[in-house]
């Protein structure tokens, strides 16, 4: 299992497993991580080959993402890429 940690400061990520994908819930709390969550996103929905990943804007920054399960690393990947996350590492369970 992938794992990551981020600054809790400038967001929260409540990850969860559903039947058919994982959700990535966001909650922002700096702008700049807002600005790059947000290029993250265009990245995702102005390429035709990514169509694993679908965001939805809730009120007062808060993003959901959801995540086809053999996507989950990539979008890990990703909010690595973009900076929202700063450390990934593999849980040996």
């Amino acid at each position: 299992m992938v794992c990551y940690e981020y600054d809790k400061s400038e967001l929260t990520i409540l990850e969860t497993k559903t039947e058919s994908d994982y959700e990535f819930c966001f909650q922002i709390f700096d702008e700049q991580v807002l600005r790059r969550l947000k290029q993250l996103r265009a990245e995702v929905e102005n390429n035709d080959d990514l169509t694993d990943v679908h965001f939805v804007t809730k009120l007062d920054h808060q993003y959901l993402a959801g995540v086809r399960h053999n996507f989950r690393l990539e979008f890990i990947l990703l909010l690595f890429k973009y900076g929202i996350i700063n450390a990934i590492s593999r849980n040996q369970e």
